[in-house]
């Protein structure tokens, strides 16, 4: 079996404020057809310095893959 990468999704899960019960609200914004050869590393600080643009704070910085699954 092999796997080919075919793309990654850049999520940033923000935090948007409290329920009525105390609970985290979240909310996301999320970057399609990210280059699948993007390191973590780099990922990661292009999610950091993206939310620093958010009026937002940051709860996550999260990488989706997709890839496809070959005999």
């Amino acid at each position: 079996m092999s796997r080919n990468q075919i793309s990654s999704v850049l999520k940033l899960k923000l935090v948007k404020g409290q329920n009525n019960r105390g609970d985290t609200v979240y909310t996301s914004k999320s970057w399609q057809d990210v280059n699948a050869a993007v390191s973590d590393d780099d990922l990661l600080a292009l999610g950091t310095g993206m939310a620093a643009m958010q009026t937002a704070p940051l709860a996550e910085v999260i990488r989706i893959d997709t890839g496809e699954l070959t005999a």
